[in-house]
């Protein structure tokens, strides 16, 4: 199993740094305000520091966040601690360091969206990056990572600002993942990366969603009933692969990092149950040389 040790530098108790950030709503950059505040260029805007850690979602998604959140806590508490994606998900993060480390070497700004408890940060910064960890809820506090919340349609970054940006498990949380992709391209140097992994892609809509389903289940069976009860997607690998090339990438991918024998269980449970489980790929996507070159997409993510 890959360890992620922990690190020196910031414990995330300190006043969290803002240089890098800007106002969600507005796009304009953030000061300190009053208290524990933070306030945007046109004074209209004002984001609570709780704890060390700034509340940077946008305001008109604040609603969706909470609901969301609500989902996972109880689909948490249903499954009692159980994690079987540790070790997977440890090949998997290894698998993306050393493909942003190829691409974009440290130092440089390496953003981690939907962080969950900002350990691929945590391993990122001892790599000589500088760790962003940014989740709807507020990362807990590791050594060595700044720390916001924030939305992946609306993220709270200064244009150009991030080398790596990194989507493990969160792009399909989305509630609008195309929304999220042009902001990916937004906040990301023209010589940086988006990495995208541990994201659930069929090759057939009809696969994604009787695959999603399964979870939409057990998601209502945990009492949840907010947007991931209903809501919670697979993506297809061809509106994926079209949407990124659309929002000014281009787009390799990579074997995860899983294994093969993984990927082999997987096929045969996938032939066990009866339908198409999702694979779990590593997707490269880099910025096309000039951001005029992105259009609006003509499709969706589906799922």
């Amino acid at each position: 199993m890959v360890e992620f040790p922990a690190i020196g530098g910031r414990t995330g108790d300190e006043s969290p740094l803002i240089d890098l950030y800007a106002c969600p709503s507005c796009g304009t950059a953030l000061a300190r305000g009053h208290a524990d505040q933070l306030i945007c260029a046109t004074g209209e805007h004002l984001y609570p520091i709780v704890v060390g850690v700034p509340d940077l979602r946008e305001l008109q998604l604040r609603p969706y966040s909470e609901s969301v959140l609500l989902d996972v806590a109880r689909w948490s508490a249903a499954r009692r601690g159980r994690d079987p994606w540790r070790r997977p998900r440890a090949h998997a993060w290894a698998a993306l360091l050393r493909m942003g480390e190829q691409i974009a070497p440290p130092p440089g700004v390496f953003v981690d969206l939907g962080a969950g408890k900002g350990e691929l940060a945590q391993a990122a910064g001892r790599l000589g990056y500088r760790a962003i960890a940014i989740d709807l809820a507020a990362p807990p506090a590791c050594p060595g990572v700044e720390r916001a919340r924030g939305n992946l349609e609306a993220l709270p970054l200064s244009s150009a600002s991030v080398h790596v940006l990194a989507m493990s498990a969160s792009l399909h949380y989305a509630r609008d993942p195309v929304r999220a992709l042009w902001e990916a391209r937004r906040v990301l140097t023209d010589d940086g990366v988006l990495l995208i992994t541990l994201t659930p892609v069929n090759d057939t809509p009809s696969g994604a969603d009787l695959a999603a389903e399964h979870t939409r289940r057990a998601i209502r069976a945990a009492g949840g009933t907010g947007p991931l009860a209903t809501g919670y997607r697979h993506l297809v690998a061809s509106d994926l692969r079209a949407v990124l090339q659309a929002t000014g990438f281009t787009v390799t991918e990579q074997p995860s990092g899983l294994g093969w024998m993984w990927e082999t269980r997987r096929r045969i449970q996938g032939a066990l149950n009866g339908y198409e489980l999702a694979r779990f790929p590593l997707l490269i996507a880099r910025p096309l040389a000039s951001r005029s070159q992105a259009r609006a997409p003509a499709t969706e993510c589906r799922g």
